[in-house]
This record gives C-alpha cells, sequence and structure tokens, in this order.
C-alpha cells in the first residue's frame, strides 16, 4: 500500500476513534486539508490537548507515473478520507510517497501485505524499459 505524507494540523473530533485535519500540498503547490480518523494517520495518541502540527501518512492510491516540464517525478494519487469531496485525485510530487515497508503508521501498515512488492514510478519506468527490449 501507498502513503502519502501529510501534516497532522489540528484535531477535529472527539467522536471514537478521534479525528484530525490533516494538510499535504499538492506538485503546484497548492495546499489541501483532509478530515481522517487518527488511528488511520499515525500511531501516535493524538487528542484535543496534543501539540500540533504532527506528522502522518494518509492511505492513497497511485493511479499514473508522470513526470513534469522540470524533470521531476510526479504520481497521480487518489485519496479517500472523510467528506463529501472525495474520493479525489491529486498530483503530488513522487518524494511524497511511502511505501510498503517504509510504513509505520497504523492505517498503511495494517493494511501492507507481506511479500508484496511496490514499486516507484521511477521503478516502474526502469523495469517497463528493460522488459521491453528484444532479447
Amino acid at each position: 500500500m501507498t502513503c502519502l505524507r501529510v501534516d497532522i494540523v489540528g484535531f477535529a473530533d472527539e467522536s471514537f476513534p478521534g479525528f484530525v485535519h490533516c494538510d499535504f500540498t499538492d506538485a503546484k503547490g497548492n495546499r489541501h486539508t483532509v478530515l481522517e480518523k487518527i488511528p488511520v494517520v499515525t500511531t501516535e495518541n493524538l487528542w484535543n490537548d496534543s501539540t500540533y502540527p504532527w506528522p502522518g501518512m494518509l492511505p492513497c492510491e497511485r493511479v499514473e507515473c508522470l513526470h513534469d516540464g522540470t524533470g521531476r517525478d510526479l504520481a497521480l494519487v487518489s485519496i479517500n478520507p472523510i467528506g463529501p469531496d472525495y474520493p479525489a485525485q491529486f498530483i503530488v510530487l513522487e518524494s511524497q510517497l511511502v511505501e510498503g515497508s517504509k510504513m509505520r503508521v497504523m492505517g498503511c501498515y495494517a493494511n501492507h501485505s507481506v511479500g508484496l512488492v511496490h514499486l516507484t514510478c521511477r521503478e516502474r519506468l526502469t523495469l517497463s524499459s528493460t522488459s521491453n527490449r528484444p532479447a
């Protein structure tokens, strides 16, 4: 499973299991805020009296690997946090994504299948370019 690095910027609601506001910046520099359950984005015991911001990871799906005119590796991701405007897709920097065994938070780690290989966009492009060469 893939996760998008986010900043947990504040507490939102005490309803079980607790909800927080999470911010991230897309590849164009636009800031987005989503609402998510605390255990989905962190293993920390955050609450309304916690100090914010806090680093977190939001589960997402990498839909497509992209590149811009300046050579940056980008990814089109789909997220599905709580709210009427979701699921939604965003273009983010590849470096904002965390894959498989690098994940340490409940929402991402709990959904990771052991032995399943997740490739970054660069790894996928390298693999596809070498597999298309004639033998």
